[in-house]
């Protein structure tokens, strides 16, 4: 059950990360996505491996233990690559969704779960990080 969940959370990440390119109109608000051009510094990020590829936004939501991201312009292999730093870095495969143009991940370590999200036809990485 645990799993499904998941998964499910993982598959909105990419449904989420189908909206990187636009930026809203209004005035942003916590649970917002905030446009970023560099790799955020924070609690969350702290010594995880930065993907290749452009920072589009980021979403800051501490308050409820979270924390996501968007990329753009990676490639498949650099995405691979940053899949294998993120498990020798300890990370585990808890689950997997994968469809011909698209691969999520749940990924643990230690109370931290990592979402990741890939699309391959607008080459995009959506990152979610979450304490339990």
């Amino acid at each position: 059950m645990r799993r499904a969940v998941l998964i499910g959370a993982a598959l909105v990440l990419l449904l989420l990360c189908g909206g990187c390119a636009g930026a809203p109109e209004t005035e942003p608000s916590a649970a917002d996505p905030v446009p970023i051009t560099a790799w955020p510094e924070n609690d969350f990020t702290a010594g995880l491996p930065e993907p290749e590829g452009s920072p589009v936004w980021a979403m800051d939501q501490a308050e409820q233990g979270a924390f996501s991201l968007c990329y753009e312009d990676v490639s498949e292999e650099a995405y691979q690559d940053w899949l294998g730093q993120l498990q020798l870095l300890g990370f585990v495969p808890a689950a997997r969704a994968s469809e011909e143009v698209s691969d999520s991940y749940l990924l643990e370590r230690e109370g931290v779960c990592l979402s990741v999200s890939y699309s391959n036809t607008g080459e995009m990485l959506a990152i979610s990080i979450s304490e339990p």
